[in-house]
């Protein structure tokens, strides 16, 4: 059965959440962020890299830290 957690997202949050496959890295999914939101997104890169650590401490994702 699939593990199931409440998160509370924010609009930035909501947006990312369907992106990760996996694939994309951070910098990929800043991108398609900042045609998004534009500005509304600053400061980018550190909200994402939160983002990523509450997914992670939730265990929703693992990160790959050798890339």
């Amino acid at each position: 059965s699939r593990r199931q957690g409440i998160c509370k997202l924010d609009t930035l949050g909501s947006f990312v959440w369907p992106l990760i496959d996996g694939k994309k890295n951070i910098i990929e999914l800043g991108k398609e962020v900042v045609a998004h939101f534009g500005e509304e997104a600053a400061p980018l890169y550190e909200r994402l890299a939160k983002f990523f650590q509450v997914l992670e401490s939730y265990h929703f994702i693992k990160l790959n830290k050798d890339v």
